[in-house]
């Protein structure tokens, strides 16, 4: 059985869009208006690079749900199960909601093709921001001691003062995503 079951208002795709947690929990994942953002934390749980962003993901993710910016994890793997999905997230300690994103539809939605990538959708639904949460990594097998450019920050910062995210894509260094 698909655990994320999408359900799609009669309102222009893709607002908004609706999918089960792993918690059974339906979630409107984009194109939600009671948020002034939402970021998609898009993942792999066997990535190390993306493991590496968990504290990241923690902190962001709370400094901004107080600013009215909903986050949840997408797990991309489409081999994940629930059971996967609820004890990678204990392990690393991301307590956001998590969606089996089995399909791909919201890795698509996201532009995702590496993990991990932060993707943001003002609360209309449109994507406004791409890419890495930081330059951490700025290559393969290359790792900074501290970040010099938070971009997820940057971009959210941007959406919640009403201005145009720039730049809207930046490149993700990690895991590739296979497709389903």
């Amino acid at each position: 059985m698909h655990s994320a079951l999408l359900l799609l208002s009669m309102a222009a795709f893709p607002n908004p869009v609706t999918l089960k947690d792993v918690e059974g929990k339906p979630r409107v994942v984009i194109g939600d208006r009671k948020h002034k953002a939402t970021v998609l934390y898009v993942i792999l749980a066997e990535c190390p690079i993306a493991r590496k962003f968990s504290a990241e993901i923690r902190r962001t993710s709370t400094e901004y749900a107080v600013r009215g910016v909903a986050s949840f994890i997408v797990q991309a793997d489409p081999q994940a199960s629930t059971k996967d999905a609820r004890i990678h997230a204990r392990e690393f300690g991301l307590d956001l909601p998590t969606i089996l994103d089995r399909d791909h539809r919201l890795v698509k939605l996201a532009k995702a093709t590496a993990v991990p990538t932060a993707a943001v959708f003002d609360p209309s639904g449109k994507l406004v921001y791409s890419g890495r949460i930081d330059d951490r990594f700025p290559a393969l097998g290359v790792q900074r001691k501290a970040s010099t450019r938070h971009d997820l920050r940057l971009a959210l910062d941007q959406v919640l003062s009403g201005k145009a995210v720039q730049p809207s894509h930046t490149a993700v260094v990690g895991c590739a995503i296979t497709p389903p």
